[in-house]
């Protein structure tokens, strides 16, 4: 892979995890989405992480930095969307009477 391709995939990526992560309507297809993303064994983003070691050593760096960002990204996106899959599966915020 190239640095180019990567960077294209990253994009890609970058387009397609917001529709994914939103269409989570339980926590059990939230955690699906999680692990089609950032699952250790076979996630979109591990995935790209092994392929840096085939890229040249002066692309690694830049590659590198790209996925982080993204994986950020993702990260963010996950979490506010998993609390309020926990929001609306509790009912809401308990209420003090």
């Amino acid at each position: 892979m190239t640095l180019p391709d990567l960077l294209h995939t990253i994009e890609q990526l970058r387009q397609e995890a917001p529709a994914l992560i939103d269409g989570a309507s339980t926590v059990d297809a939230w955690t699906e989405v999680r692990t089609a993303l950032v699952g250790r064994k076979h996630g979109k983003l591990t995935a790209l992480m092994a392929s840096l070691p085939s890229l040249p050593q002066e692309e690694r760096r830049p590659a590198g930095a790209a996925i982080n960002a993204l994986k950020q990204e993702i990260d963010a996106a996950l979490e506010t969307r998993h609390a309020a899959l926990l929001a609306a599966s509790s009912g809401g915020p308990a209420v003090d009477r």
